[in-house]
């Protein structure tokens, strides 16, 4: 399955590729190939929180046609998301859908006062966009503590769960795969 990735404003290029490589050692059904750079649509802003609504920006990238022999489309931004009902959203997807974006701002050991710690960020993203590819594979969230699939309402969840699928949500996805 290949995704295409859009990057959304400032995106550090190298720590997207590393990560991208590790989801794909992971599960050698995931490919990747970067298509462009786009800059935040405005009207995604909110100055009054200083976020970006996820569904906005997702909108956007849905707006780009799939190129011949991309299956779906991952954006991958630094900007602070969040959803109407949330504070913030590390990413978002359509379930069934071919679209996914997720954002490195809150995954960032630096948002949270600590020292950067690249290979803990490329871990934390690995994650989430292994987390939201599965959301446009129908994957719901999981009950399960270590699944991927579990929602993360804080950086510590996300850190508790691991990179990859439970069997039972596994089995879903190589059904679609």
């Amino acid at each position: 399955m290949l995704i295409g990735v859009i990057y959304i404003g400032d995106v550090p290029e190298k720590l997207v590729r590393k990560t991208l490589n590790l989801v794909s050692s992971t599960y050698n059904f995931f490919q990747f190939k970067k298509l462009l750079k786009v800059e935040a649509t405005p009207k995604s802003y909110n100055p009054l929180r200083r976020q970006y609504l996820g569904d906005v920006l997702l909108d956007q990238i849905k707006s780009i046609s799939l190129p011949e022999g991309v299956d779906k489309i991952l954006g991958v931004t630094c900007l602070d998301l969040y959803v109407k009902g949330l504070n913030f959203i590390f990413g978002i997807a359509d379930i069934n859908g071919k679209y996914a974006l997720v954002s490195l701002h809150r995954l960032r050991p630096e948002f949270y006062g600590l020292p950067p710690n690249i290979q803990l960020l490329v871990e934390r993203l690995a994650k989430e966009v292994t987390h939201e590819l599965g959301h446009t594979l129908g994957l719901v969230h999981c009950e399960d503590p270590r699944c991927v699939m579990r929602f993360s309402n804080s950086i510590f969840e996300v850190d508790a769960k691991d990179i990859k699928f439970c069997e039972k949500c596994l089995g879903k996805v190589k059904l679609k795969t």
